[in-house]
């Protein structure tokens, strides 16, 4: 596929790889939404998780925000994976058609599925999914599904960021050129595929858990069972 921002045409020239950088409501979304998430660990960690000093005066309401956090995090990844099959349709007809308003329609589509749907939702469940993992018993690093799902689920959003501009710029194109341009633009079909993979791997590791300690888990294992157990306080 050729790259959206050369296209052949005049338009080609007035889309430069300037115009078409990551939103500044993104930017400012992402920071908002790091923020909240480090102020909910913050309140899971002093007020108990599973295993700190306010476990027994609070575990009611870290229990909410704990149901609270899952809930947002089903619906976002969930989301994730039907937003990233929508835009997959519309790269696919990009790809096969011939017609120049489907190509122009389909690039469109792709750039706001992908900056208003996909990389919100995309954030969301990432950050979620560290809450999960910080305010709950299988921790970040402690058994491997755990740790392969952040390491996939952070692949997947950083390759989703970082191709978006050149998205951005494909529906500049498909905006401003001529048809000869818009039809060289093919469609975006290997991100979304792949993407979708990842994702649906990562879903499978939720939903079935497979055992398996990391290092880290195992001493943390051992260190608990040979510690005394605390009586009620």
């Amino acid at each position: 596929m050729s790259d959206p921002a050369n296209a052949g045409g005049p338009s080609g020239r007035d889309s430069p790889r300037s115009a078409v950088a990551m939103p500044r409501w993104v930017k400012v979304f992402l920071i908002i939404a790091a923020a909240l998430v480090v102020l909910m660990v913050a309140v899971m960690l002093v007020s108990g998780g599973q295993h700190g000093p306010g476990r027994h005066l609070s575990s009611d309401w870290t229990g909410s925000i704990r149901y609270v956090a899952l809930a947002m995090h089903l619906i976002t990844s969930v989301g994730w994976i039907g937003a990233a099959g929508a835009y997959l349709a519309a790269g696919v007809a990009a790809r096969v058609s011939d017609r120049v308003p489907t190509v122009r329609a389909a690039w469109i589509a792709m750039e706001l599925i992908g900056w208003l749907v996909i990389v919100p939702l995309g954030c969301l469940a990432f950050l979620t999914g560290l809450v999960m993992s910080v305010g709950t018993r299988w921790g970040l690093i402690r058994h491997y599904w755990v740790l392969i799902a952040l390491v996939l689920t952070s692949l997947a959003l950083v390759v989703l960021i970082l191709h978006m501009p050149s998205v951005s710029a494909g529906a500049a194109v498909a905006r401003t050129g001529d048809d000869r341009a818009v039809l060289q633009l093919g469609g975006d079909i290997a991100h979304p595929a792949f993407g979708l993979v990842v994702l649906v791997v990562v879903a499978v590791l939720n939903l079935y858990k497979p055992r398996g300690l990391t290092r880290y888990g195992q001493r943390q294992h051992a260190a608990a069972e040979a510690s005394p157990s605390l009586g009620p306080g």
